[in-house]
């Protein structure tokens, strides 16, 4: 998980390239494309077990923005890449359809993650990053099962790092005069 989409899109990008398989195709960068909402901002090297994220809802597929999916197979003939949800449904998209709706998602930001539970080890990437928040560092710690499965990256990031203060519980606001009935 990580704050900045700069920063997602530097590990997808490494990891993408580290972990390509023999198997796989390459669906270059496009540019304006269908209703100019959507772009592919990089290239794609797409695989088998490769994880992606929805960027958009669609009723017809019956997807939603941030659900993610795992990428089942392809077709580079038929130009089809098919993808799996957590339910197990399989969808097959066309390329144009898969650029334009989904992203990859080795490193998502926290707000995609929102909702999510993670039962595997995650790394948290800009936790000293200054634009991090303590509602952000919550909302990164909460997503997993198990505080074991929590990695706070060291790596320094080129923007300023504030330094991290404590989350301190909310006391309730007591109003300085009693409030009379109406």
């Amino acid at each position: 998980i990580c704050l900045s989409n700069e920063k997602r899109h530097e590990i997808n990008q490494t990891m993408m390239k580290k972990k390509k398989k023999n198997k796989h195709i390459i669906l270059d960068k496009l540019d304006k494309v269908k209703d100019k909402k959507r772009i592919a901002l990089y290239e794609m090297i797409i695989y088998k077990d490769l994880p992606v994220v929805c960027k958009i809802n669609n009723k017809k597929l019956n997807v939603c923005n941030n659900e993610r999916f795992i990428i089942t197979g392809f077709n580079k003939k038929k130009k089809i890449i098919s993808i799996k949800n957590d339910n197990g449904g399989i969808i097959d998209l066309s390329f144009l359809d898969f650029q334009t709706m989904f992203e990859i998602a080795y490193c998502i930001t926290a707000h995609i993650s929102q909702g999510a539970t993670f039962t595997q080890p995650y790394t948290i990437h800009e936790w000293g990053h200054f634009h991090a928040s303590d509602n952000w560092r919550l909302v990164t710690v909460s997503r997993t099962t198990d505080k074991n499965n929590i990695y706070i990256s060291s790596i320094n990031s080129n923007r300023p790092i504030k330094p991290i203060k404590p989350i301190k519980p909310i006391k309730p606001i007591k109003p300085k005069k009693p409030i009379k009935p109406i």
